[in-house]
């Protein structure tokens, strides 16, 4: 019987006319493509958007960021790292903070120096950090300088450091009453396209400090390791490739080595979205102009057939790291594990890897 049912079933449905979409209604609607125009219309109607979006972010206009508009600039910089390649992306850092408790001795060692250096990033707070993004083909794909929350009444600096600061035109009032969260900031960074396996090129220019406080944010205030080995761990668990231009151009300052380049500076020099820029763009002119390979140094880019940049050795890692991701067993390098406060596992830690 319910073999039957289903056969007078299918014939009563054999002998209707279409459901509505699918009837001659629908196809008037979609006209006589088959709603491929359409589809196609409304896809290039995206595409010209999105175009839109990024001109109007200006691509190299430093783009001041608050506690105010702090989500919406934090998700325009995520979609820069992705239209740039993700993984193939270039990100630039550059960190303003304030002054040196502790100075870097003279002699000594690494470890001594790293000392110093790990005193100075767990007892002061950085004041900004710049953010510029390129694609490997060396287009810019937008800058940002995100304006931390910084009291000069409460918070140790030096005041020589403040000054100096305050004359490059940084607004120590506003950072005090509309700065960003150390936290908000480290939870929103703690995202696969930023760190990680398949984090882009992280580039710097003399960038110890740099990492330090980038490394300060990124665990939430955790002190940083006791031993310099460990710190470049860690470091290498958050940004497995990174560049650091002085250990190419040795000689001169940023300021300097921009000028010999020609390149104009965008923004005030030592305010951070501007340092960023000013880094990213030296090294993408070093590399046009094949300074590694004139100085007799090892080259981190090549040119293929196509014309592209590509990293040398970014395909044979992508495989191993990428399958170890998907087996949930990459893990974040921590000093201790009473200090690491659960960060271990950045899908399922409290900080939650969080966009």
């Amino acid at each position: 019987r319910v073999a039957q049912g289903c056969e007078r079933l299918s014939r009563a449905r054999s002998t209707r006319h279409p459901p509505p979409p699918y009837g001659r209604r629908a196809r008037a609607r979609r006209g006589p493509d088959g709603g491929q125009g359409r589809r196609a219309a409304v896809a290039m109607a995206a595409d010209e958007t999105m175009r839109e979006k990024w001109q109007a972010l200006g691509v190299k206009e430093v783009r001041e960021v608050w506690a105010r508009n702090f989500e919406a600039e934090i998700s325009n910089l995520m979609l820069s790292v992705g239209a740039a390649g993700g993984a193939r992306a270039i990100v630039a850092l550059d960190t303003e903070f304030p002054g040196f408790l502790y100075e870097t001795p003279r002699t000594g060692g690494k470890e001594a120096k790293y000392g110093a250096l790990r005193s100075n990033v767990d007892k002061l707070s950085p004041i900004q950090l710049g953010i510029a993004v390129a694609g490997a083909e060396g287009a810019v794909r937008g800058v940002w300088c995100f304006n931390m929350c910084f009291d000069v009444d409460v918070d140790l600096h030096t005041e020589e450091s403040v000054n100096f600061l305050r004359r490059a035109g940084i607004n120590f009032v506003r950072h005090k009453k509309e700065g960003i969260s150390s936290v908000d900031f480290g939870r929103r960074l703690r995202c696969p396209l930023l760190v990680g396996p398949l984090a882009p090129l992280w580039l710097t220019f003399s960038g110890d400090y740099d990492f330090g406080y980038l490394l300060k944010v990124l665990t939430i205030g955790t002190q940083l390791p006791g031993a310099v080995a460990l710190f470049d761990g860690m470091v290498s668990g958050y940004m497995p490739r990174r560049f650091d231009l002085q250990d190419m151009l040795t000689q001169g300052s940023l300021e300097s080595l921009g000028t010999k380049f020609g390149i104009r500076r965008h923004g005030s020099a030592h305010t951070a979205g501007s340092d960023a820029l000013l880094t990213l763009e030296l090294y993408l002119k070093a590399r046009e102009e094949n300074v590694w390979l004139s100085s007799g140094e090892w080259a981190p880019w090549s040119a293929d057939a196509s014309g592209m940049w590509n990293y040398n050795t970014w395909d044979s890692v992508w495989s191993s790291e990428a399958s170890d991701w998907n087996s949930n067993t990459w893990r974040i390098p921590s000093h201790t594990s009473e200090q690491n406060h659960g960060f271990n596992d950045p899908r399922t830690s409290q900080a939650a890897w969080l966009w």
